[in-house]
């Protein structure tokens, strides 16, 4: 069986050869991808489990998004709350219109949301929450 060659410019091309290596690229390239999706899937349906979670979780507390940029939310109680910061394992909230109060939700270390705290009056760094005062930080 002959080889069929083709010459582009000042290089001849082996026609067999080369549709090998374009094949074999082809089958490397799809089955890293199988590879990397396999491994990544599970990590991806947590996420969107989280997601799906915390979304029930802020409806389950009557949380609603504003989209404004002075009050971002409204919790359960009507309380007009400006998203701060993320900070470590809490999501922070100001309480429009009440100076020195803050609401927190709790995050778990994967970014589940576990528990809304409410608002309260900040001292010495720590929340005072439905009338408690908190020793450490929310874990």
């Amino acid at each position: 069986m002959a080889t069929e060659t083709t010459t582009v410019g000042k290089f001849v091309v082996n026609k067999q050869l080369a549709l090998c290596y374009a094949i074999g690229t082809s089958a490397t390239v799809f089955l890293v991808g199988i590879l990397l999706g396999f491994f990544e899937r599970p990590r991806r349906l947590r996420m969107l489990d989280i997601a799906r979670e915390n979304e029930i979780f802020l409806i389950a507390n009557g949380f609603r998004d504003t989209g404004g940029t002075n009050v971002t939310h409204y919790d359960g109680k009507g309380n007009a709350l400006r998203f701060i910061e993320k900070s470590g394992d809490r999501l922070i909230f100001l309480v429009a219109g009440k100076r020195g109060k803050r609401a927190v939700i709790q995050l778990a270390p994967d970014g589940l949301m576990i528990a809304y705290a409410g608002f309260g009056k900040v001292r010495t760094g720590f929340p005072v929450i439905s009338g408690h005062r908190w020793n450490a930080p929310l874990q």
